[in-house]
C-alpha cells in the first residue's frame, strides 16, 4: 500500500478503506448516485421500463386549477306554470285598461262633438242676428242710424256699417260727430286691411 503525503493523501487512503470495508467496488457506489428504483442501465428495480414509466399517469394537482362553472339553476314546471299565469293576469288587466282608455276617449270626442256642434249654431245664431240687425239700420233714417251708432260700442258699430250697404252706411256715417266718425273709419280701415285678401 502506498502512502500518500500530507491530508490529501490520508483522506483518499481512509475512502479506498472504506470501500473495500463495504465490500462495495467504485461502480457500485457510483450507481447509487443514480435515481432510486433505476440501475446503471436504466433499469428499473420494480421491473418497468424507462418508456412504461414515463406513461405511468401522475397524480393530478389541483391547486392551481380553477373550479368548473356551476350549472344554472332549472326553473321547476310549477315556477314556470305560475309565471305564465301571472302574465296571463297581468295581461288581461291590460286589456281591461285599454278598453277603458278607448270608451273614455270615444266619449270625449262624442262630447267634443257636440261642443262643437252647438258652437257652431251660436255662431250660426250670432250670423243671423247681425244680419237682421243690419238690415234694421239700413231701414232707418240716415239721422236715427246716426245717433244710434253713435251710442253704440265703437266695434260693433263698425261691424254694422261694414255689413251695410255702402250708401246708406256712407249717409249715416256722415251725420255722426266729425270726431266719432274719424274714430270709427280708422277702425273701419284697419278691419278692412286685416280682411283675408287684402
Amino acid at each position: 500500500m502506498c502512502i500518500f503525503p500530507g491530508y490529501r493523501g490520508i483522506s483518499l487512503a481512509l475512502f479506498c478503506v472504506l470501500l473495500f470495508a463495504h465490500g462495495l467496488s467504485p461502480d457500485a457506489f457510483s450507481a447509487q448516485d443514480t435515481p432510486q428504483g433505476t440501475s446503471k442501465g436504466g433499469a428499473s428495480k420494480s421491473g418497468v421500463s424507462g418508456s412504461d414509466a414515463q406513461n405511468v399517469k401522475r397524480p393530478e394537482v389541483k391547486g392551481n386549477e380553477t373550479a368548473p362553472p356551476k350549472a344554472e339553476p332549472k326553473v321547476s314546471q310549477a315556477e314556470l306554470i305560475r309565471k305564465e299565469i301571472e302574465l296571463k293576469r297581468r295581461e288581461e288587466r291590460l286589456q281591461a285598461l285599454k278598453a277603458d282608455v278607448d270608451r273614455r276617449i270615444d266619449k270625449y270626442e262624442k262630447l267634443l262633438s257636440q261642443i262643437e256642434e252647438a258652437l257652431n249654431k251660436v255662431k250660426d245664431a250670432d250670423v243671423e242676428r247681425m244680419k237682421k240687425l243690419v238690415k234694421a239700420y239700413e231701414a232707418m233714417e240716415p239721422e236715427e242710424a246716426s245717433a244710434q251708432l253713435t251710442e253704440l260700442d265703437e266695434d260693433l258699430a263698425v261691424t254694422i256699417l261694414l255689413k251695410m250697404n255702402s250708401r246708406k252706411a256712407g249717409a249715416a256715417l256722415g251725420l255722426i260727430e266729425p270726431q266719432k266718425a274719424a274714430a270709427l273709419s280708422k277702425k273701419m280701415s284697419k278691419t278692412v286691411n286685416n280682411f283675408p285678401g287684402n
